[in-house]
């Protein structure tokens, strides 16, 4: 019987270590009798007392008192219990553990024993509290998605965006930027937390400046700082970050579906930090959410700007082919009411035959525009010199120029520049900057284009002093329906088409062609490159096309 007893309590202590729990007995006079205390709490019994007010003393101060009334009422009235609670081990980790007891008393006032169990659940607390909290970010994510299709304001759908990643990361500052191409930068548009200073530091960030969101615009991957006083690259910019109250930063790019970087989600903690692998996947899912977002709203911006280039167009084109209609009718008036006076006759002819001209020339540009817009235009390529082409241009657009009193002056390399090129269409590309030029000069202006060699390439510009062009214009300034003053452009005639048409024949050609100024007032410059001929060979000269300059 002895023997039986012995392996029943054996296979009991073995599953109890197996199960890594603690057995304890409440006594009557208050002792308490434990196995298991050491693996559960780190504590041997033989080196201390164990009580009920030493047991007290483990338990998380935020635990306590709710425990304590718990216990006071079961030992009041017997019967069992539970309870999950933290308490200290001796190395000083909180864990959580799971107690149960029965309590047995003596009759009504005769003394109480206590028999339980007690379990650390810590990991699958932890584990709980991980599952609440991906179930949290996954109901945020999806929040936020509905949120974001149905935005229609960048700035603050991109600040929703970032108040979810900084709850997301329990951070503490955060902010967005996006890419300016114009200035081949980051710019913030979005931010929490952050003073001016750390603002006008990071006013335009750089691919080389060696901040967080430099380093992951250079290499395109999402980056952490777990302590930016130890990055070496990070030290520009310590001082900054000390003054603004961070130490650690997680940085992911915008990555859009072309693959380039069109903006960064930052988020900052005040403490060095490494942030989870979890949400570090979060975060990068919340800025490709930024770039699909960033990528509708411009394009959609893109559509309504376009739509509205093609209605001011429209309206152009209906004043610009109306404009000869009324010459020409009244010509006629003129034809029927005299018909036998020559001088009228002669006048009236004349009228609409430039009338008419007027419109061959805008309805070619039209044509011209559509073969090109449906790859139906073909170039009919020759060797030749790049001379004959700018003289033909000269003497095409000189009528103009004398009209408004302008000076144009033409500068070529003494060697001759030989080309393969279309000349009919290469002449109409520089006729057209001329024109361009001419047109947004004021009398007496002066234009000079002028050509220079640039190993195999000829780069040629022509350059006005008139009115300029606002910064926020030249990337827009080769597009269908665009108009840099559309008082100015009618007032000098045609539908504006000159630059498009300009931009579509260079890169025909191989060539590129660019638009800079200073800003209005300060001129313009228009850049055309084109590709050297590989071999000279036949010039060609041109020979009476019609201008269509606009």
């Amino acid at each position: 019987m002895d023997s039986n007893l012995r392996r029943s309590e054996e296979r009991c202590r073995l599953a109890l270590d197996a199960a890594r729990a603690l057995v304890y007995e409440l006594m009557p006079d208050g002792s308490i009798a434990a196995h298991g205390l050491e693996r559960v709490t780190g504590y041997r019994p033989e080196d201390l007392e164990l009580t009920l007010d030493w047991w007290y003393s483990l338990i998380h101060p935020s635990d306590l008192a709710l425990h304590r009334q718990r216990i006071a009422r079961v030992m009041e009235a017997g019967g069992s219990y539970s309870a999950t609670y933290r308490i200290r081990r001796k190395d000083g980790e909180w864990i959580w553990v799971e107690a149960t007891a029965e309590v047995f008393k003596d009759g009504p006032d005769g003394a109480v024993r206590v028999v339980g169990a007690l379990v650390d659940i810590t990991e699958r607390q932890r584990a709980t509290e991980a599952l609440r909290e991906s179930e949290q970010r996954l109901r945020s994510l999806h929040a936020l998605s509905g949120r974001l299709l149905a935005a229609r304001l960048l700035d603050e759908a991109l600040e929703d965006l970032l108040d979810c990643a900084i709850q997301i990361c329990h951070a503490s500052f955060g902010n967005v930027q996006l890419f300016n191409t114009k200035v081949e930068a980051l710019e913030i548009v979005a931010q929490r937390g952050f003073r001016r200073p750390f603002l006008d530091h990071f006013r335009a960030v750089h691919v080389h400046e060696g901040s967080a969101c430099a380093q992951v615009l250079q290499s395109g991957q999402q980056l952490m700082i777990e302590d930016v006083e130890l990055d070496a690259e990070f030290a520009p910019h310590r001082a900054v970050a000390a003054e603004a109250g961070y130490r650690s930063v997680l940085s992911t790019p915008l990555t859009a579906y072309q693959g380039n970087v069109v903006g960064m989600l930052s988020v900052h903690f005040k403490e060095p930090h490494s942030v989870s692998p979890q949400d570090r996947q979060v975060v990068d899912i919340l800025a490709r959410h930024g770039a699909d977002l960033v990528a509708r709203l411009r394009f959609e911006q893109a559509l309504r700007d376009a739509e509205r280039y093609k209605d001011e167009f429209l309206a152009m084109l209906a004043h610009e082919l109306r404009n000869p209609l009324a010459p020409i009718a009244n010509s006629l008036k003129i034809l029927k009411l005299d018909p036998g006076n020559t001088a009228f006759v002669a006048q009236a002819r004349k009228t609409m035959e430039r009338q008419v001209s007027q419109l061959t020339r805008l309805v070619d540009d039209l044509l011209d525009v559509s073969r090109i817009a449906s790859h139906k235009l073909e170039l009919r390529m020759e060797n030749l010199e790049l001379a004959s082409v700018a003289q033909y241009a000269a003497e095409s657009c000189q009528p103009l120029i004398d009209r408004r009193s302008q000076t144009l002056t033409i500068e070529l390399p003494n060697e001759p520049i030989r080309l393969h090129a279309d000349p009919v269409r290469l002449g109409q590309v520089f006729c057209n900057l001329i024109t361009n030029a001419s047109k947004y000069s004021g009398e007496g202006g002066d234009i000079l284009l002028i050509a220079e060699r640039d190993r195999d390439q000829v780069a040629v510009s022509v350059r006005d002093n008139g009115c300029g062009i606002a910064p926020e214009l030249l990337p827009r300034v080769f597009d269908l329906f665009m108009q840099v003053d559309g008082r100015s452009e009618r007032s000098g005639g045609g539908l504006g088409l000159g630059l498009p048409l300009v931009k579509r024949l260079v890169e025909m050609h191989g060539g590129t062609v660019s638009a800079q100024s200073d800003g209005i007032g300060l001129g313009s410059r228009f850049i055309v490159r084109l590709p050297l001929a590989a071999e000279p060979g036949p010039q060609s000269q041109l020979e009476v096309p019609t201008s269509t300059a606009l």
